[in-house]
């Protein structure tokens, strides 16, 4: 495609060269997703760091352990996700880079999971009940099937693979958002989360719908449908799920002692394979 003459001003004009042919076309999604990776990165240290220092006398050990781990990986997988994308868009073009953004929005998706078992964890603190095994299952297959679709969407629909991913992460964090509202009525800290989900929700579903104007695919009509500059909406998406990323790390410190994820562990128990039952052995009696 020819480069875009987009409108900067009265009698300015701003010259957006084809994504799908240069690297580095939008300054400014480089520049923020290299922030996001930075503070993804930053925050799962403080986890690691301040899990070690300030142990949770209310919690088992083992449980606020496996708490913590979740907050790590989750922002650690969210984190390395931003950073193959800033790369991407760095050095690569759309098409060129096509393996780094398929690693990155594999890993994006991927951090669904933790996310979903400190949520459903907190599910089954408030509300114990055997449904929650049904509900473990689900999640298992939503993150699964996410996983092959994100794929699928990279490979053959690249201008909508990040939207597709966006309205992913925006649904599961809308999930959150429900069950850390509730779950603040009991835990006072769990404010902060249900907060830090919301804003996660609506700026991924901004993300989500944005893309398809002020992105790569919009590149085609020359963003005639962009209210903002090509690649803004990156800036305008990025910033306050910058600041919930820190609401979501200054969170966790007091997790309670009623998570104990026993639906999913019991699951487990009911899917690893038992030993076969012994047969006796050749001159012994059969009792």
């Amino acid at each position: 495609m020819e480069p875009c003459n987009v409108s900067a001003g009265a009698n300015e004009t701003s010259i957006i060269l084809d994504p799908y042919q240069h690297a580095f076309t939008y300054p400014v999604k480089s520049i923020s997703l290299y922030s996001m990776a930075g503070i993804a990165g930053l925050l799962a240290f403080l986890e690691w760091h301040l899990g070690r220092i300030c142990p949770n006398g209310n919690t088992p050990r083992h449980l606020q352990r496996f708490h913590q781990w979740l907050y790590i990986t989750y922002f650690a997988l969210s984190g390395l996700g931003y950073l193959m994308e800033a790369i991407g868009t760095t050095a690569f073009s759309q098409r060129s880079g096509i393996i780094l953004f398929m690693v990155s929005r594999f890993l994006a998706t991927l951090s669904l999971a933790p996310f979903l078992i400190l949520v459903n964890g907190v599910g089954e603190a408030l509300w114990p009940s055997r449904v929650w095994r049904s509900l473990w299952i689900l999640n298992s297959l939503f993150v699964l099937i996410s996983l092959i679709w994100v794929l699928w969407m990279v490979i053959d629909h690249t201008d909508f693979a990040l939207t597709t991913v966006a309205y992913l992460l925006a649904c599961v964090h809308g999930y959150g958002a429900v069950i850390w509202a509730i779950g603040s009525c009991i835990f006072c800290h769990y404010r902060i989360n249900c907060v830090a989900a919301m804003i996660l929700t609506l700026s991924l579903a901004a993300l989500a719908v944005m893309d398809i104007s002020c992105g790569p695919a919009g590149h085609h009509e020359c963003y005639v449908k962009c209210f903002t500059f090509p690649g803004g909406h990156y800036l305008l998406a990025f910033v306050p799920i910058f600041f919930a990323y820190t609401l979501l790390g200054m969170s966790h410190t007091d997790p309670p002692k009623e998570l104990k994820w026993k639906e999913a562990l019991d699951l487990l128990q009911i899917l690893r394979p038992t030993d076969p039952p012994e047969l006796p052995t050749q001159g012994e009696p059969n009792l």
